[in-house]
């Protein structure tokens, strides 16, 4: 889904955040096109984390 919406042109930019494990297995997975738009990264899993928290978590892979 993340290659055909690169193919796409949907997203200009990426931020992966997941397990280190699946976060693995997601970069492996990219095509070049959504590999060039990765910005940032989070080996985390935040499943559960409260929408409220989110932003602290993700301060140091977001752009200002």
């Amino acid at each position: 889904l993340i290659n055909a919406a690169a193919g796409r042109n949907e997203f200009a930019k990426l931020v992966l955040v997941a397990p280190p494990k699946t976060l693995g297995e997601l970069r492996a997975d990219l095509d070049e096109r959504a590999r060039k738009r990765v910005i940032g990264e989070l080996a985390r899993d935040l499943v559960g984390t409260p929408m409220t928290e989110l932003r602290g978590h993700l301060k140091d892979v977001l752009p200002g």
